[in-house]
């Protein structure tokens, strides 16, 4: 081949390359695996196939049913649901009065919405970026305690829950940060005026009312209400017509809680991060957005390595999995590794299914029964024995009945013996 041909033919190989790249990186999650493209997408329903068709175990799914009876709170769970490879394996509801098509609060799983809607507004160009600081979407307001600190807070620290502001949410109640927000007449206002009590950055500190300042930045820089903005962006092209979503005083919804949707609903949000914010031929959300969310980027305990924390999004780092987590056990769980989407309801504030995901849920898939350990004899050798068996049941009579005759010969003859002796004369 000619030295021009082959620098053609080269350079068309590199275009080539170069084009799908792109193709292939939307599809690869953080373990490097490349995400196949689903069979369908679920805007009009999921689709249900059997746990062995998508290479899942009944029998440990079974397993986990099981458990839930034998947990004392086992009667507060009220819904699971397992999406393996994009359809519904699994789901159950407990509650009798609660079925696929009734919604729940999903609480605090709002926060990883509201985060998802940061990162289409950012792509749209409403927003410059996570690095723009916080009171600049807030101009005109006074705002309390103000500090060089608090004007250094970042929407990325806002997103990571740690601007530093002054927040004391747990334990829910009459004394929680969260209370007096709800019961304030201007959320925004309350959230903004909070006293510093770390630098910007430093510290995770688990805040709703800054999410709801999430909320208030989408409602004053997209052109349209948050309600709308999220309707026409997500929960249409998802095909999410059954909801509500909860305002605060001033009409704004609530960035940090109480929307309200079904399971199945909710494991649609979890399918479309698991695809990289992609939808039936549409980029919904930015893939990269995806990405930078379920990173770990913060850290909410200090005793535990095994938690993370990313714009508004959990990390159980053993799983490499993330979540959207909400009070009373509302979860949304996304295991890109294993093409996996299960969601939680309940009703129980301390509930906890990370050992149902670790010890039932990613153990079935691909689970194998113990194989049945081999006869530990061939053919010929169990004939032997059971031919020896049969010598020695037969065998055992008849032994009996010697050793029982010789017995009594020997009595007799110690019987005569006696008697000759005592017969003999005395001398």
């Amino acid at each position: 081949m000619r030295p021009r041909r082959m620098h053609r033919l080269v350079t068309l190989l590199v275009i080539a390359f170069i084009s799908v790249t792109p193709t292939l990186w939307k599809y690869c999650n953080e373990s490097g695996q490349v995400l196949a493209l689903p069979d369908y997408w679920p805007t009009d329903g999921w689709r249900s196939t059997s746990p062995e068709a998508q290479g899942m175990s009944t029998v440990q799914l079974q397993a986990m049913e099981r458990y839930f009876q034998q947990l004392s709170w086992g009667h507060l769970i009220r819904s699971v649901l397992i999406i393996h490879n994009g359809y519904i394996v699994w789901e159950s509801y407990y509650d009798p009065s609660y079925g696929p098509d009734d919604y729940v609060n999903i609480y605090s799983c709002t926060k990883s919405v509201t985060s998802s809607l940061i990162g289409i507004a950012i792509a749209e160009g409403y927003i410059s970026g996570v690095n723009d600081t916080l009171l600049s979407f807030f101009p005109g307001r006074t705002i309390a305690n103000l500090t060089v600190e608090k004007e250094a807070i970042t929407l990325e620290q806002v997103l990571t829950m740690t601007s530093g502001l002054a927040w004391d949410e747990w334990p829910y109640g009459p004394t929680s940060s969260y209370t007096y927000l709800v019961n304030s007449p201007d959320w925004v206002q309350y959230v903004l005026d909070q006293p510093m009590r770390y630098e910007p950055g430093t510290v995770w500190d688990y805040n709703s009312g800054t999410s709801h300042l999430l909320s208030m930045i989408i409602n004053q820089t997209v052109g349209t209400t948050t309600l709308s903005y999220a309707d026409n962006h997500l929960f249409t092209p998802l095909g999410i017509s059954d909801y509500q979503w909860e305002t605060d005083p001033q009409e704004v919804v609530a960035g940090g809680s109480n929307l309200h949707l079904t399971p199945r609903d909710m494991a649609k949000f979890g399918f479309l991060y698991l695809n990289n914010g992609a939808w039936d031929g549409n980029q919904l959300i930015p893939a990269e957005w995806v990405e930078n969310s379920t990173r770990n980027l913060a850290t909410p305990y200090n005793d535990t390595d095994t938690i993370g924390y990313g714009y508004q999004w959990w990390l159980d780092l053993p799983i490499n999995s993330y979540l959207a987590i909400g009070y009373n056990g509302q979860q949304i769980n996304v295991v890109p590794e294993h093409n996996l989407v299960v969601v939680f309801t309940a009703w129980y504030e301390q509930a906890s299914f990370a050992s149902i995901m670790t010890d039932y849920i990613i153990p079935a898939i691909g689970y194998q029964p113990p194989p049945i350990p081999p006869f530990p004899f061939s053919l010929d050798q169990i004939v032997i024995i059971a031919t020896i068996l049969m010598v020695l049941v037969a065998a055992i009579p008849l032994g009996l009945e010697i050793f029982y005759q010789v017995q009594t010969w020997r009595s007799r003859q110690d019987s005569e013996q006696t008697t000759t002796e005592q017969e003999k004369p005395h001398s």
